[in-house]
């Protein structure tokens, strides 16, 4: 009898260890995936610049389809930032992770910023079609000499990969 109860007791020992070890291997993945989850893809494509932006939502341009200060001075602090970025000969994937954190930092997103490049380029180098392009160059001139420094960035379209 007590070789049938070891037995009973060793047996009863090895599957408790078993059940443990599956245990602890299904908390750990959950773990590891929500991790995953939260912390975005790492950025190795031109895709993954969508997973490092908080703001993915649709642009609807403004009525009257002048820019605002904001938006001219993100498109800015982006120019500045890829032109630092370029005279520093930084790679790709330094380039997204600093342009998704600019942009990120004023909530704009991918859709927002591509109509503000957009129409702050056409105002820098084109003449003005409409009243709202008119008065859209007022508001360029007074960032005018930050401008003229990046003006190289509109150009080359170095931030082409933000643009859609």
């Amino acid at each position: 009898m007590p070789t049938k109860r070891k037995r009973i007791l060793r047996w009863s020992f090895a599957l408790l260890v078993v059940a443990a070890l599956v245990f602890l291997v299904v908390v750990t993945t959950n773990f590891l995936n929500e991790a995953q989850m939260s912390l975005g893809r790492t950025p190795m494509s031109g895709s993954d610049l969508d997973a490092m932006l908080v703001n993915r939502q649709q642009f609807t341009p403004p009525p009257d389809g002048r820019l605002r200060i904001a938006q001219v001075h993100v498109c800015l602090r982006i120019a500045e930032l890829i032109d630092s970025l370029d005279r520093k000969k930084e790679n790709q994937t330094r380039r997204r992770s600093a342009i998704a954190a600019v942009m990120n930092t004023h909530m704009q997103s991918r859709a927002s910023y591509t109509w503000s490049r957009n129409h702050l380029a056409t105002a820098l180098f084109d003449e003005p079609m409409t009243m709202a392009d008119s008065a859209n160059i007022r508001l360029i001139r007074m960032m005018r000499p930050r401008l003229s420094a990046v003006r190289r960035v509109f150009n080359d379209s170095l931030d082409k990969e933000i643009l859609r």
